[in-house]
């Protein structure tokens, strides 16, 4: 039985002469209010003890390190879009020669990567049939590379801020404006070293424990800067801060609404116990910032934004700026739009073309008319680097996770490529044609 193999033994040939998929999975127990626990232990069942991992308390390194010279090695992430970049992360750290491929199992909140890859919006069932089912699709699934930005965050001097906000004709505190949602009829195609705290109490606790290991006693000093009021810069700790972005970063007040969301469940971890739950209380907040227009400034007035080294004129009205890898935004929304349509559109985005999208949000109007498939984002443009200039206090998010960024040079470039695995079962040739502007691959010349 190859469940009792080591795993420098499991490389089984098939007959055309191919390595045989061997899966391993990494679960957080607490994710899905206790479907995590559930799945972790039908999985064991299923693959065997030595092939499926808790991320509590060891995270994900000692199961890649036991199977990291496994061929065709493929790896379930039971979890949200954090257990996803977590995984992604220790394997850069542990430098695989061999990279395993990444599957999203949904058990978080957004799980915009499972959505793009076609393994679901939640994974909700913890019955034999319906595992042994989706590990039979991880099995089957197609490999699928994805670019990965490297974001670095570096903090501005107090001595250099005001240099800056007059070199960039910035006031010395943009003040907060209306909603501008008010002129929603103009055209929408308008031209890991340091990491906040959030306790491991939910379903997205992966992503603290990750920021744990990698932080260790640093994580409390940020800890105490994520408030929903602008710090005094005086006590701000000030430093490097640096990010792998797999799906999308934002600034401005949806990023607001996630740390006001997050704060809520740090403080009250029983009521939030399921994803159902979790997008209720995310609306209203975002209803909340929208009735008290507790919204930030328009960025025109404190960002400075270049894209490949050229100056962005930022439109006045932009409230929210986001930075897309992936055509998938806070629970499955498409903020670029149409791909026919070439507004402040180069060439055809895919995930692998060394590109990504940045688009402005303009109020929380806006993005309900977003979220509804009403309207689209404003297109700003494409490209492979990016710098943002942040001369206030903000919220900024990447991947869903909210923090709060202190004054700061925001430099965005290409990091790598992961390996994940896309499902191609019920007709998934549209979608992988979407993702990829390419055909899908023949079976027969897959690993």
């Amino acid at each position: 039985n190859s469940l009792n193999m080591e795993p420098s033994d499991t490389h089984v040939a098939s007959p055309r002469g191919a390595v045989e998929p061997t899966v391993i999975a990494f679960v957080n127990p607490k994710s899905g209010g206790g479907l995590g626990q559930r799945l972790l232990e039908k999985l064991q069942f299923l693959l065997g003890d030595d092939h499926v991992f808790s991320l509590i308390p060891d995270g994900p390194e000692p199961g890649l390190k036991r199977w990291r010279k496994t061929r065709n090695l493929r790896v379930i992430a039971g979890g949200g879009d954090g257990t996803v970049g977590w995984i992604l992360s220790i394997c850069d750290k542990l430098k695989l020669k061999r990279k395993p491929m990444i599957v999203p199992m949904p058990l978080g909140t957004a799980n915009d990567m499972s959505r793009v890859l076609r393994w679901g919006s939640n994974f909700t069932s913890s019955s034999t049939a319906d595992v042994e089912e989706f590990v039979q699709n991880v099995k089957d699934g197609i490999p699928l590379k994805m670019d990965r930005w490297q974001l670095r965050t570096t903090d501005i001097p107090l001595d250099s801020l005001k240099r800056l906000r007059s070199e960039y004709g910035f006031s010395s505190e943009a003040d907060a404006e209306d909603s501008n949602d008010v002129d929603e009829k103009d055209d929408e195609e308008e031209s890991h070293y340091e990491r906040v705290t959030i306790k491991a109490e939910d379903e997205d606790s992966d992503a603290q424990i990750v920021r744990d290991q990698l932080t260790g006693d640093k994580a409390a000093q940020d800890g105490a800067q994520r408030k929903a009021s602008t710090p005094s810069l005086e006590i701000a700790n000030m430093g490097v801060k640096e990010y792998v972005v797999n799906n999308y970063f934002s600034i401005g007040f949806d990023s607001q609404v996630m740390l006001d969301f997050h704060e809520q469940r740090h403080s009250r971890p029983g009521l939030f116990v399921h994803p159902v739950v979790n997008k209720a209380v995310v609306g209203v907040h975002g209803m909340s910032a929208g009735l008290k227009n507790l919204v930030s400034p328009a960025l025109h007035k404190f960002v400075h934004f270049e894209l490949d080294g050229k100056p962005v004129t930022l439109p006045k009205r932009i409230h929210a700026l986001v930075i897309l890898q992936i055509p998938s935004y806070a629970s499955g929304t498409d903020i670029w739009g149409s791909y026919d349509k070439t507004t402040n559109q180069t060439q055809r985005p895919t995930v692998n073309d060394g590109l990504f999208e940045v688009i402005g949000i303009k109020g929380i109007l806006h993005i309900g008319r977003m979220f509804t498939g009403i309207s689209t984002g404003l297109r700003l443009g494409q490209g492979s680097s990016c710098v943002m200039v942040v001369t206030q206090p903000i919220a900024m998010q990447v991947d869903g996770e909210p923090y709060w960024l202190n004054p700061s040079r925001c430099e965005l470039a290409f990091h790598n490529q992961s390996k994940l695995l896309f499902n191609m079962k019920k007709k998934g040739e549209k979608k992988w044609t979407h993702l990829t502007g390419t055909e899908p691959p023949v079976r027969s010349s897959l690993p």
